[in-house]
């Protein structure tokens, strides 16, 4: 169970999360060509997504004046969601497919990080010793200014990433393969209101949340299947001991790690690995797409993947972080779907060899 500390007080006028919103059909320049109110749709859902494009998808009553082959084309029309005063963006992206019927007309549409997929990698150029989000921020600026789009990148440097050495060679591949392969260094991005975030959200807590605050149903697991508090660590020239204290039991292991040579390092890793492991681990497990409950103390405009909340369920407290958000509408009823995954214990470097040697889930 990871110790959290108590987040920001936040202010009690919230919108509730069912609101009604608005949908347009716009010009990149920001034209209107059409616009969707809530009695003009079937069906509406969007979302924000951790490392992956997001959607929005729209099932609207047919317009006899509407002519699919050329009133919206997808790349050149954009779709936008607003609330409904239309002062807060919610989503944007440009237009993939447009489907009409004498009975609905139907629009899908993607995030500006689709247009990933339709460049190729802008630049020859090497990076020495760079955090991955501002690499990533660079090629942003480049995709940008290359399709012209009314927005701005962000940049966050990781606290706990590692800089390192990137070269990339102009025309070589996709630009959306090279943001992969980001991802694999450690890259954490997303893309709210049209506008690219890269690298993680701040660490402390946007807010705390109940069980009541959900209306399907949370778990809590209680896993002693990696624990050990007594670990012989054999490594190279070099044998440790360490034993800690856990209500009188003597789970032993040996952990053997054969490129780790000089008796300090074994010491410390054997110590760090007994006290990390003479755990009893409490994890909350929430189904994937729970569904949060509209009057939950939080907006929408604080559910920005990779940011942490603070569960507190069956007397316990545990930091999560969100990985999806998607709000849904149908048949008059609105709902948030939310994913989010429990943040795991640090591990100190010297155990990522240990941790691995054992097994263990962190």
């Amino acid at each position: 169970m990871t110790v959290v500390s108590s987040p920001a007080v936040v202010s009690p006028v919230i919108p509730r999360l069912d609101e009604p919103q608005i949908v347009t059909v716009h010009t990149l320049d920001g034209i209107q060509l059409y616009q969707f109110l809530p009695e003009q749709q079937f069906t509406l859902s969007w979302s924000r997504d951790l490392r992956d494009t997001s959607r929005c998808e729209l099932d609207a009553p047919p317009d006899p004046k509407f002519d699919p082959s050329i009133d919206i084309i997808p790349w050149l029309h954009w779709v936008s969601v607003w609330n409904m005063s239309g002062t807060d963006l919610l989503w944007t992206g440009p237009v993939q497919k447009v489907v009409a019927s004498r009975r609905a007309l139907s629009i899908s549409a993607r995030d500006a990080s689709a247009l990933t997929s339709r460049t190729r990698t802008p630049v020859t150029k090497a990076w020495d010793a760079a955090d991955a989000s501002l690499i990533a921020g660079e090629l942003w600026d480049m995709l940008i200014a290359l399709h012209g789009l009314k927005t701005h990148a962000i940049r966050r440097v990781d606290p706990d990433g590692d800089p390192f050495d990137y070269h990339l060679a102009a025309g070589e591949s996709m630009l959306e393969d090279t943001i992969k392969d980001l991802e694999g260094l450690g890259l954490r991005w997303t893309v709210v209101a049209g506008t690219p975030i890269l690298g993680p959200a701040p660490k402390a807590p946007v807010v705390a949340l109940g069980e009541n605050d959900f209306l399907d149903d949370v778990s809590l697991t209680v896993d002693g299947s990696g624990t050990f508090n007594d670990v012989l660590l054999r490594g190279g020239d070099a044998l440790a001991h360490a034993h800690v204290e856990l209500a009188g039991l003597n789970l032993q292991t040996i952990v053997h790690v054969d490129d780790m040579f000089g008796v300090s390092n074994v010491d410390r890793a054997t110590y760090q690995s007994a006290r990390h492991t003479a755990k009893i681990r409490y994890s909350l497990a929430l189904p994937s797409g729970v569904t949060l409950h509209p009057e939950a103390p939080l907006s929408l405009d604080q559910l920005i993947p990779s940011s942490r909340f603070v569960i507190s369920a069956f007397g316990l407290r545990f930091l999560m972080e969100l990985e999806s958000v998607t709000r849904s509408y149908s048949s008059g009823d609105a709902s948030v779907q939310v994913t989010m995954d429990s943040v795991n214990d640090e591990i100190p470097e010297l155990l990522e060899k240990t941790t691995r040697q054992l097994g263990l889930t962190q």
